[in-house]
């Protein structure tokens, strides 16, 4: 039986990347779809591919560091699926990723403004959807392990990631008593677009080298962690960062 069955989902930053594969997975599993993207066309384009499926689906445009667009997203969301009970938050952005003693005060802001605060954003909106409803649900936040170690050059990204794990842990013990999970997942390097900005091409070989799994995680991997956190398989898991990163940030290096 297919894991997600009679359940409608919506999928945040799904134009692409982990979105999209995320997307595309529940919809194989038996989700009906709503695919949210600053990207109004590539959300469009993963709907049209969930529709192929013989699934309900429909793609509206958010922009989650807003929050009139989050709030609008949400509520015609809500008249596209009247019961979504499952929300994977996976917008997020790099940036240029200059060094701390470079960085500029806007680009830090750039990075946080979307990748933590509107990470809140969006989960303020799912969590009144779900309690307001009283309808209890799964709410998984895509973060890195670069929230949890540290890198060169990476300090708004990771900073901006650390939050979304603490979130996640103190939204889970606010929204448990009302039925609903939060939980987070801790990519490593993911062979996307996003990796692509930041990763050459020639160095791919390096990390691939550096992890203990010798290979890169797909945004499949990644998709089938949100699978199971929102599958009743997981119903006691509230509150849980989940690597999915073939070891690496276990790893020392010389």
């Amino acid at each position: 039986m297919a894991r997600l069955q009679g359940k409608q989902a919506l999928i945040i930053g799904g134009a692409q990347g982990i979105g999209a594969a995320t997307a595309e997975l529940f919809a194989a599993e038996g989700a009906d779809v709503v695919v949210a993207d600053l990207k109004l066309d590539g959300a469009q384009a993963v709907s049209d591919r969930i529709k192929a499926l013989g699934r309900k689906s429909d793609a509206v445009q958010i922009d989650v560091s807003n929050s009139e667009s989050v709030t609008n997203a949400l509520a015609e969301a809500g008249k596209i699926l009247s019961d979504l009970s499952i929300f994977v938050n996976t917008a997020g952005i790099i940036g240029s990723v200059p060094a701390m003693l470079d960085m500029e005060e806007a680009e830090y802001d750039t990075v946080t403004n979307v990748n933590a605060k509107g990470m809140w954003l969006a989960m303020r909106a799912q969590a009144r959807h779900l309690t307001n409803a009283k309808r209890p649900g799964s709410i998984v936040n895509i973060a890195s392990i670069m929230g949890i170690i540290g890198q060169p050059g990476m300090t708004a990204y990771g900073t901006s990631k650390a939050s979304v794990v603490s979130l996640s842990y103190n939204a889970a013990l606010e929204l448990g008593p009302q039925g609903v999970r939060v939980n987070s997942v801790l990519p490593g390097n993911v062979k996307t677009d996003m990796m692509r900005q930041v990763v050459p091409t020639d160095f791919e070989a390096v990390l691939v080298e550096q992890n203990p799994m010798r290979q890169l995680a797909d945004p499949v991997d990644i998709a089938e962690a949100c699978l199971w956190l929102c599958s009743d398989a997981s119903r006691m898991v509230n509150g849980a960062s989940i690597v999915v990163d073939g070891g690496v940030s276990n790893a020392w290096f010389v």
